[in-house]
């Protein structure tokens, strides 16, 4: 037994029933359900994800603070504020 004899019917078997599953009449009543079926699953995991990174977004507010990006800018920044005699410290 060679390996196309082993293959082939597989590979037949994938092919009948795509064509199968393809060749299927689907009303445009099944169709407009599946497809609003789909359109509220999406919702849901948007609003899943949506209220994952409001919660992960809670409890990381640092996340959301302005930083200087280099250290030339915060060298700049820490001398404004001593020169300028600001309250405003960190």
């Amino acid at each position: 037994m060679d390996a196309v004899e082993i293959i082939l019917p597989q590979i037949a078997a994938v092919v009948i029933w795509k064509r199968s599953f393809a060749m299927r009449d689907v009303s445009d009543e099944e169709r407009s359900r599946l497809r609003q079926s789909l359109v509220g699953n999406f919702l849901l995991l948007l609003f899943g994800l949506g209220v994952l990174g409001f919660l992960v977004a809670i409890d990381r507010a640092d996340w959301f603070t302005l930083r200087p990006v280099s250290g030339t800018s915060v060298a700049l920044s820490k001398a404004a504020t001593s020169a300028h005699g600001d309250s405003f410290t960190r």
